[in-house]
């Protein structure tokens, strides 16, 4: 049976190998091609521990699944980017939309590799739910992906697939509807096309071992784990500066490592900026805007000036209702009653000022005080004394006496 190389699944036949940069080309149409990366490649083993490749795909019905498997096999496969598949330039943009896209959810597999024709959708044997990017920052790097091989497949066991995989006799393939760029490149006469993104149909099927279109290595030993942990080599070299900031960027690209957690492992957690530092960097730019430089000095005198304002309320309020302040040649205040009151309403706020006064004129003290001071025969405002108004009646006064 001849192997295929540079395979499409197309629904439309007429659909035009070249495309541009916009939303209408052909491949981002609905009759769009879907790549079926198959090409004659070889690779190496790869050793990696698969828990050091994330599982992103982080759901309840996941997370069951494997909890149900005593034993789980996962095979890891490593690409290097960017990487030619089927004259297609994959760049690290692309890799990194895939990722996204196991976040959302996992990405189907067939152990019987891919469906030639657009309306089949092959069983699923197995799931593509982890990855992580390594980039060297230039645009060159290596993407990860972790896939999960159930101890049972669609309509079959995935025994032998297990081991098939085991041996190192299998390697996988992506499938996707990709958004490409397409640029004429003068010097060779011809459009190098990119694909900048997948946008959706994503898959990664199995394939004979070397028909990957993406040079890629696979590990393959019993418990899907090359390396074990916390055994160091014969040879092992411990990571310089470089390797490990390298390192660290990479767990945090990846979602394994936050800003805040490595500030905390380092001891300098309380040296990163936070909501209350933003907040106050904002209140900064105001007071610089209104020209405040000193915000405390202003603030002291703001308070002076109100309670400048306050002592002047009250004292008017203290002439209108109790008299005005008399004082004798040795500076004694003669008006016992407004001194009284006074006291009284020390520390009142300004919107209870009225009730305030109401109380203070029903004060037995202050009503004793304003009969002492009261003329009877004066035509006044006066407060009511402790004796009641029969006083001045005694007196035949025609004093009008108002009662607060």
């Amino acid at each position: 049976m001849p192997k295929f190389k540079n395979l499409k699944r197309c629904t439309n036949s007429k659909a035009s190998a070249v495309s541009d940069t916009g939303q209408n080309s052909p491949e981002n149409e609905n009759n769009e091609p879907r790549v079926l990366n198959l090409l004659d490649t070889t690779s190496k083993a790869l050793a990696v521990d698969p828990e050091t490749v994330p599982t992103l795909a982080n759901s309840q019905e996941l997370e069951l699944i494997l909890k149900k498997d005593p034993e789980p096999y996962f095979k890891i496969q490593r690409i290097e980017y960017p990487i030619t598949g089927n004259r297609i330039i994959y760049p690290e943009s692309f890799f990194n939309s895939f990722i996204n896209k196991i976040k959302a959810r996992p990405i189907p597999g067939s152990k019987s590799g891919h469906s030639l024709f657009s309306s089949d959708r092959p069983d699923t044997d197995f799931y593509l739910i982890g990855g992580k990017i390594e980039s060297n920052g230039d645009g060159t790097g290596a993407v990860y992906f972790k896939n999960y091989i159930p101890k049972s497949g669609a309509t079959s066991s995935n025994d032998r697939f297990i081991e098939e995989n085991k041996l190192n006799m299998v390697h996988y393939s992506l499938v996707t509807y990709p958004r490409i760029n397409s640029e004429y490149d003068p010097v060779k006469d011809e459009f190098v096309r990119t694909a900048i993104e997948t946008l959706r149909g994503e898959r990664n099927d199995a394939v004979e071992y070397g028909m990957g279109a993406m040079q890629q290595q696979t590990n393959s030993d019993e418990s899907g784990k090359n390396v074990k942990k916390n055994v160091k080599k014969k040879g092992e070299k411990h990571m310089n500066k470089d390797e490990l900031l390298k390192a660290l960027n990479n767990l945090m690209e990846n979602g394994q490592l936050g800003l805040a957690e490595l500030a905390d492992s380092a001891k300098f957690a309380d040296k990163l900026v936070n909501a209350d530092h933003v907040a106050a960097v904002e209140i900064k730019k105001n007071l610089d805007a209104m020209e405040i430089a000193d915000p405390v000095a202003e603030i002291e005198k703001l308070q002076k000036q109100v309670g400048a304002d306050t002592d002047a309320v009250i004292n008017a309020q203290l002439d209108v209702h109790f008299g005005a302040s008399s004082k004798n040649a040795g500076g004694e205040e003669t008006n016992l009653l407004r001194e009284y009151a006074a006291q009284k309403l020390t520390g009142v706020e300004r919107s209870k000022m009225g009730e305030a006064i109401a109380n203070v004129k029903k004060d037995p003290i202050a009503k004793k005080l304003a009969g002492d001071a009261a003329d009877p025969n004066a035509v006044v405002n006066v407060i009511e004394s402790a004796a009641g108004a029969t006083g001045a009646a005694e007196q035949g006064s025609k004093t009008k006496r108002e009662e607060y």
